[in-house]
């Protein structure tokens, strides 16, 4: 399946050289990317344990896992059009909304050790 993300996209911040992003993340994301048509970018993919901790992420985060994404959103009409890629792609049923340094993001997960069908803002 052509990919329009590059694993290095979802490497984390921190530089360290571990990258456990899974193909089930990058896959669900391709297919909102390919309905909603157009660029999404990434703010913050895999997390090691460190870094992590640094951001404040949760200790049993998704980042964690590489089960995990936030995305860039720059405007409101871009996040209602991602929101509803991301619904209609069927792919993801854990969404949550939130600032990462300042910047609005949309967390999307396919953890599925975690409960289903939530919508949370942070």
């Amino acid at each position: 399946m052509p990919s329009n993300f590059s694993l290095s996209e979802f490497a984390c911040a921190c530089g360290c050289p571990e990258n456990h992003t899974k193909l089930g993340l990058l896959t669900a994301l391709q297919e909102v990317r390919n309905i909603f048509g157009r660029g999404i970018k990434i703010a913050s993919g895999y997390r090691c344990e460190f870094h992590n901790k640094g951001v404040g992420g949760s200790p049993k985060s998704s980042h964690i896992l590489g089960l995990a994404a936030d995305i860039v959103i720059p405007d409101s009409v871009y996040a209602f059009q991602l929101m509803k890629a991301i619904f209609d792609s069927g792919r993801f049923q854990r969404v949550g909304y939130g600032k990462m340094s300042g910047t609005l993001v949309l967390h999307v997960d396919v953890d599925l050790d975690k409960p289903q069908e939530v919508l949370w803002g942070y």
